[in-house]
């Protein structure tokens, strides 16, 4: 997914390019802190007195825009992955609801499939049109539900071979386990 995309409100996000979002937003807010408490702390002179309740005025101001840009890239992945499951993205606001928002948006979108055909928003991520970020979110789903479905197995099978045996099944009537080659025990033919 393209970087330019993360500010826009527009078109679609499937669950992965949601997911590397949050991922990358956490990772960078730990950097942010940890780098202005340190610059902070070096700032106050090393005292415990010190750090960011005493922190220079350009510290906290690169702080709130730190907070700002994830705020931002984060409200509109959110939007981005409602228009995925075909809602507006009006729905991030099921989030002031206590407990039980939260938790919905994080089942909803966290977890369940976009609507796998061109919706009002666009088209489903993945699939190279003009529909905003991409994933390959649709691809893994067709690769899950093939491997479900048996086919990978069958197809990955020499040419003239059948289907695995499943090796937890009963032995059919009629059939023995293989047995050595006459002339002895192995290989060499040991005795």
């Amino acid at each position: 997914m393209p970087f330019s995309s993360w500010f826009s409100f527009s078109g679609r996000s499937g669950r992965l390019a949601f997911w590397g979002i949050g991922l990358v937003q956490m990772v960078f807010l730990i950097g942010l802190g940890v780098g202005l408490g340190l610059v902070a702390g070096a700032a106050a002179g090393g005292t415990e007195a010190g750090g960011l309740t005493e922190a220079p005025l350009p510290i906290v101001a690169i702080w709130g825009l730190g907070l700002l840009l994830v705020v931002w890239t984060g409200l509109a992945a959110t939007t981005r992955r409602w228009h995925d499951r075909g809602k507006s993205g009006w729905w991030t606001l099921l989030q002031l609801v206590p407990v039980i928002g939260p938790l919905w948006i994080f089942v909803e979108l966290g977890f369940l499939p976009g609507t796998p055909d061109v919706n009002r928003f666009g088209p489903p991520p993945g699939s190279g049109g003009d529909g905003g970020a991409t994933d390959r979110d649709a691809e893994l789903d067709r690769a899950v539900e093939k491997w479900r479905s048996g086919a990978a197995a069958s197809q990955d099978l020499p040419a003239g071979a059948s289907a695995r045996r499943d090796p937890w099944a009963a032995p059919s009537a009629g059939s023995a386990p293989p047995r050595a080659a006459a002339g002895g025990f192995g290989r060499r033919g040991l005795t």
